[in-house]
């Protein structure tokens, strides 16, 4: 499977794409993950291939040079920027974790590019002691 990169002023970012031309964009934005979605593409496409008939599915990495910090809100920007720069509207958006939020945010903020939402174990905002949980996480992974 080819993995293809978007270009604009401000990032680039990868992406890879199957399943029917002509059907309905369906958007995957995973959650957060060690290593790219990019080097799962195939798993990935094995998993969504019974939506492969109906849909135009995508799957968006991050953008490639991550700014650190990096929050969500500047994620979700980077993202609808990616999906106007493929020329995707009335999306169906499916968000998984991280994901799921960023998603949210995308269709609040830029709901001509979202048909449909549909989000995976996401919340809405993370509670300061979650933050806290996640960060010792992040830094155990480190």
């Amino acid at each position: 499977m080819s993995i293809s990169s978007i270009r604009t002023e401000t990032m680039s970012m990868r992406y890879f794409r199957f399943g029917n031309p002509e059907g309905t964009p369906f958007v995957i934005l995973p959650g957060v993950a060690l290593k790219s979605v990019m080097e799962s593409a195939e798993a990935i496409k094995a998993q969504y291939w019974e939506l492969s008939a109906k849909y135009c599915i995508y799957v968006l990495d991050r953008r490639t040079d991550m700014p650190d910090p990096y929050s969500v809100s500047a994620m979700a920007e980077d993202t609808a920027e990616a999906l106007g720069a493929l020329s995707l509207r009335n999306a169906v958006l499916y968000g998984v974790s991280q994901g799921g939020m960023i998603a949210q945010l995308i269709a609040a903020w830029h709901p001509e590019l979202v048909g449909k939402l549909v989000v995976c174990s996401a919340a809405a905002s993370i509670p300061e002691q979650a933050a806290a949980v996640f960060a010792e996480w992040e830094r155990l992974a480190e």
